[in-house]
């Protein structure tokens, strides 16, 4: 099983640091019981780390590892091998062995696992990983309601994302089709998520609501990625006391073509699989729920072909599925 992260969820330098930290202060360790080794710079390695990416799920809550590296695997198709190792504290050290897959892993997130947040970075392959500090993870931001005017002055959206977190780039590209700006920002996972970000012009003040695509657990209380209400404090909280909810989370953009292929044709068994059960589950961590339910549903009732009969009743076993699912996926 991975460790169960102690009770720092949020990213940060993990309580290993911070255990060696203390025992060397604990034992008074004297300069004469140092035997360094010394590496000079000059010393030739036989092949440089490359390729490694560092990360760590934002939980708490213990899980086994295989089925992390499984659920990964699958999540991210990778065109070559990606070799996994857990070093602990919920943090796993991973060596892709293409440049393309390396910017996959770490530019495309946010990535799911459970729908626990996953923080990625590269990492130089000589830090030790216990002093990492794991704390940012990209996102795709809607900000809603914005004046037209506002919509082609980058410096005026990107100071408006950079309140939300640290601004990447503004969606130029796709248009938003509603009443919303896309912009990509970092959001640092140990500081609450942002409801709104608001102007004052001419005096008068305006807000306007941030919705976040894809956005991993948060607490309801405190609004921070990691953990859940019920275990936020002591866990007993009056109505009021939920700041934070689900009116947060923006409406699905729906998944590329390439994507529903890949969907459907494990539903009608032209792809193996070793696991169908874990395979499924991979599925719904890494497509909404209700493209599953709506499009997915009404393509097979109409469709000549019919699910593979492992499944029995398609609808009975996505429910199955489902109910086991986080509550939402996407």
């Amino acid at each position: 099983m991975a460790s169960s992260g102690g009770s720092n969820p949020s990213g940060s330098k993990g309580g290993k640091a911070m255990d060696v930290a203390s025992l060397l202060r604990d034992l008074q360790i004297g300069e004469e019981e140092f035997d360094d080794l010394i590496i000079e710079e000059e010393v030739s390695i036989d092949e440089e780390p490359e390729l490694l990416v560092v990360a760590r799920v934002l939980t708490d809550k213990s899980f086994s590892a295989a089925s992390f590296e499984e659920t990964m695997r699958f999540a991210w198709g990778l065109a070559k091998k990606v070799e996994f190792r857990d070093v602990g504290d919920n943090t796993f050290i991973m060596q892709l062995n293409c440049l393309g897959d390396w910017k996959k892993v770490v530019e495309e997130g946010p990535w799911l696992f459970r729908n626990w947040g996953i923080v990625i970075q590269g990492y130089d392959g000589y830090s030790k990983p216990s002093t990492l500090i794991l704390d940012k993870l990209p996102i795709w931001i809607q900000i809603h309601d914005i004046p037209e005017a506002y919509l082609k002055k980058k410096e005026i959206l990107e100071n408006l994302a950079g309140r939300v977190g640290k601004f990447i780039n503004v969606d130029t590209v796709g248009a938003s089709g509603g009443n919303f700006v896309r912009v990509r920002v970092e959001l640092y996972v140990n500081k609450p998520l942002a409801r709104f970000t608001s102007t004052i012009r001419r005096g008068a003040r305006e807000v306007y609501l941030v919705k976040y695509e894809k956005v991993p657990k948060f607490c309801e209380i405190c609004g921070i990625l990691g953990h859940e209400f019920l275990k936020c404090g002591k866990g007993f909280h009056k109505e009021e006391d939920h700041k934070f909810g689900e009116w947060m989370i923006a409406d699905t953009l729906a998944p590329t073509v390439g994507h529903e292929v890949a969907l459907l044709e494990f539903i009608f068994g032209r792809a193996s699989s070793t696991s169908t059960a874990r395979t499924m589950s991979a599925l719904v961590g890494i497509y909404n729920m209700d493209f599953i339910n709506d499009n997915l549903l009404a393509r097979t009732a109409s469709s000549r072909e019919r699910p593979h009969h492992r499944f029995g009743d398609i609808r009975v076993y996505l429910g199955t599925v489902l109910c086991d699912a986080s509550r939402r996926c996407w």
